[in-house]
């Protein structure tokens, strides 16, 4: 009898640890779920929480990248009871991303194995929410993005306002400030336009530069302008090319070539032209001085050392006299 009695003891003493040990383990102290998700995986309590003010914090988008968000920040921890029992990635993401649906937010990224995430506005407020699972663990962190920490001081020459004695409760140093921002909002997107007009002149490939212009392109500088071609130099126009300068003009290169379908014109208080191998003009009539001293082609007479002669083909470049 003594023996049936104890096994029958030591039978529920097991049952008892056995149900201490499958009881649902406690929350740490003052740690609950977020509002936004009060129901949590079944079988998991918080072991940590956290909450901050203002943090930053980054979200999985599936590239190199990440989102990277602003914000009263809370971070749960939550912890398998049962590790033999603990849900799985794809039950964990499948969950949280209903979740979020059901509050009327998008998924923004989700791995079915490991992430989900996404944005939520609820009550004029925007949220981020990101849950990841780990070994016997689920980590879900919530941002909920506000404007600047009144703790921080700005410089008083940020804003130039006039100081002004205001009666408690006056809203006019508020909208004077009010004011200023929506000046700068509208310079800051007048610089974005700029900034977009410029990017589609300069094009930026690798080591490649490409500057091209719809109607005119203009270049004024107020002392030396330089344009230099390690190789080739190529100056085309559709109509009329032309180049002036009020003092010294010198091109010089390897290889030089000018082209216009219409009119090229050079005009120089000084001019120079010189090129190390050929150097090729083409035109079906080339006039110098606005016509004035034609070039000698071939067959036409010329004076040469006081005798008559004639350009011959193959002779020297010579200019009527």
């Amino acid at each position: 009898m003594k023996d049936i009695k104890s096994v029958i003891v030591l039978v529920a003493v097991f049952l008892a640890a056995l149900g201490f040990v499958c009881a649902a383990l406690p929350d740490r102290r003052e740690c609950v779920d977020h509002p936004l998700f009060p129901v949590r995986m079944p079988g998991y309590s918080i072991s940590a929480c956290d909450t901050k003010d203002l943090d930053a914090f980054n979200l999985e988008t599936g590239k190199r990248e990440k989102l990277y968000i602003e914000g009263r920040c809370t971070r749960l921890t939550y912890r398998a009871e049962d590790r033999a029992r603990e849900t799985s990635g794809l039950a964990m993401t499948r969950n949280y991303e209903s979740a979020i649906k059901d509050l009327g937010g998008t998924i923004l990224f989700m791995d079915n194995r490991r992430f989900v995430n996404g944005k939520i506005v609820k009550n004029g407020k925007e949220y981020w929410a990101q849950a990841e699972k780990g070994n016997g663990l689920i980590w879900l962190t919530v941002v909920e993005k506000t404007g600047l920490s009144r703790n921080i001081a700005l410089p008083t020459n940020v804003f130039k306002t006039e100081a002004k004695t205001e009666a408690v409760g006056s809203s006019e140093p508020i909208s004077d400030l009010q004011a200023q921002i929506k000046a700068l909002e509208q310079k800051l997107n007048q610089t974005q336009q700029q900034v977009a007009m410029l990017s589609q002149v300069i094009k930026i490939s690798g080591m490649d530069v490409e500057i091209s212009a719809a109607k005119n392109l203009t270049v004024n500088a107020g002392a030396a302008t330089k344009i230099k071609g390690g190789s080739d130099l190529e100056l085309t126009s559709g109509v009329n090319l032309r180049m002036r300068s009020s003092a010294a003009a010198s091109i010089q290169s390897a290889s030089l070539s000018l082209k216009s379908d219409s009119v090229t014109s050079i005009e120089a208080a000084v001019g120079q032209f010189a090129a190390s191998g050929v150097m090729e003009i083409k035109a079906p009539t080339i006039k110098l001085n606005k016509g004035t001293k034609p070039v000698a082609t071939v067959g036409s007479s010329i004076s040469a050392g006081g005798a008559a002669a004639q350009v011959m083909s193959g002779s020297a470049s010579v200019f009527a006299e």
